[in-house]
């Protein structure tokens, strides 16, 4: 259920179904209704880091592994996994604080944690079920601003229900004045300070979005422009059959016109990326059309995220 201008609509799109049907007058708000310039409030920064901004070692203990070879929803399609004792991924990163996005399963193990060389938690990743999309399986508190390392360690150790050791590590958040992870693709979510809306938007909570959730338009006057320092940058959406057609600005000049319709839906989708382009500073624009193809039905553009590479 969605509650916008004082009219209740119901729209299952992200469960495949694409019409708007008015219901009833205004009686509360599920999920915001953002119109005008959208301001991201908080000065908090979260930046997202691929497993891939990790270090991994022993390189013959760690294996990458698919969202479809999981059964889930990963972050950036892919994660990182290890079962042997000892293994460890190490992140460095500058900020406030971290979270650990990893894939608890029934075949999964028990990992120690660790805040710059001391002990932080024992995380057992078990549960019977596994969850449609990886989720956040350790957070930190306040940390003091500066250079840090966060460490996943296998133990090789298990819950005595759990039919494996296993431990899978996803991605990891880094808050405050966030950076790290060398040149690898820093995330930046749909609601970053660095990037700026105009025209109206909805906010799409669901736990196997990026962040737990994404913003959507169809207003013609609706832009997302994520301003950022890098030499590449990934538009991460929402494909489905609800999808309308965008145009992708790059400082300002218009780069690709998008169709985000697809047949089936598609979580996380790599909508459009822009590369090559000199290292410094740069404006990613997305323009909403309010317009569709001859497949689609409806003008709805989705972002989830930004995906950022700041090496060659």
């Amino acid at each position: 259920m969605r509650v916008s201008r004082g009219v209740r609509r119901t729209r299952a799109r992200l469960s495949g179904v694409a019409c708007l049907v008015a219901v009833s007058a205004h009686v509360g708000i599920a999920g915001s209704l953002l119109a005008g310039t959208m301001s991201n409030g908080a000065p908090t920064q979260t930046i997202r880091y691929e497993e891939s901004a990790a270090a991994l070692t022993p390189g013959d203990a760690w294996a990458s592994i698919t969202g479809a070879d999981a059964r889930a929803t990963l972050s950036g399609g892919r994660g990182a996994h290890a079962a042997s004792a000892d293994a460890m991924a190490s992140f460095s990163f500058n900020g406030r604080g971290v979270r650990w996005i990893g894939l608890p399963c029934e075949i999964c193990g028990i990992a120690k944690v660790y805040l710059d060389g001391t002990p932080a938690a024992t995380v057992d990743t078990f549960v019977p079920s596994r969850p449609a999309a990886s989720k956040v399986l350790f957070a930190s508190g306040n940390l003091a601003a500066g250079s840090h390392t966060f460490v996943v360690q296998v133990t090789g150790a298990r819950n005595p229900s759990s039919g494996g050791t296993s431990v899978l590590v996803d991605a990891f958040e880094v808050t405050g004045d966030a950076s790290g992870g060398g040149t690898r693709p820093a995330r930046f979510e749909e609601s970053a300070p660095s990037v700026e809306y105009t025209g109206s938007w909805e906010v799409q909570p669901r736990g196997d979005l990026s962040g737990g959730a994404l913003v959507e338009s169809l207003d013609p006057d609706g832009t997302a422009t994520l301003t950022f320092n890098g030499t590449g940058v990934t538009w991460i959406g929402y494909k489905a059959s609800w999808g309308g057609i965008a145009q992708v600005y790059v400082d300002g000049a218009l780069r690709a016109t998008v169709d985000t319709y697809s047949p089936a839906d598609q979580v996380q989708a790599v909508v459009y990326t822009a590369s090559g382009l000199a290292a410094g500073a740069h404006t990613f624009a997305i323009k909403v059309t309010g317009a569709w193809s001859s497949s689609g039905c409806c003008a709805w553009v989705a972002l989830d995220a930004f995906d950022v590479t700041s090496g060659p």
